[in-house]
């Protein structure tokens, strides 16, 4: 039997994790900067995302993307009209780049389709709080 999966990066899957730049273009990404326990399955984490006043339920148009506590893994969440789906991602060496939450206030941060496919591939990204820039 022979894989159809390509053995190397090509003009189909530009990055390492494999998703083409459209994969992530519909609606807004966001990222709970706080560490979550990887225990938690697609239903705990669609009720976490609604406490910080993401609901997947009701809108359509969100990626919310959730890192592990010792930093080797993210889930992504996304629903459409269909259902809801869960995506997961674990680096072979390293660790993701854990980014800070504000002190007084939510723990999410929106990032862009381009900063979500190179923080897949395990680069650093830059976000911007509270009139300072920090990178990690």
């Amino acid at each position: 039997m022979t894989s159809t999966l390509p053995t190397s990066p090509s003009s189909n899957y530009p990055g390492k994790a494999g998703f083409s730049p459209s994969f992530f273009s519909s609606g807004k990404i966001y990222m709970v900067t706080a560490p979550v326990d990887f225990r938690k399955g697609m239903d705990s984490l669609t009720l976490i995302a609604k406490g910080l006043g993401l609901d997947l339920t009701t809108n359509h148009e969100y990626w919310v993307v959730f890192i592990s506590k010792v930093c080797k893994a993210v889930k992504i969440i996304h629903a459409d009209l269909t259902g809801i789906m869960l995506l997961n991602r674990k680096l072979h060496h390293g660790t993701f780049q854990r980014l800070l939450s504000q002190r007084n206030g939510p723990a999410v941060c929106e990032i862009t389709a381009q900063e979500l496919n190179g923080y897949l591939d395990g680069e650093r990204v830059q976000v911007q709080r509270n009139n300072l820039t920090f990178s990690g």
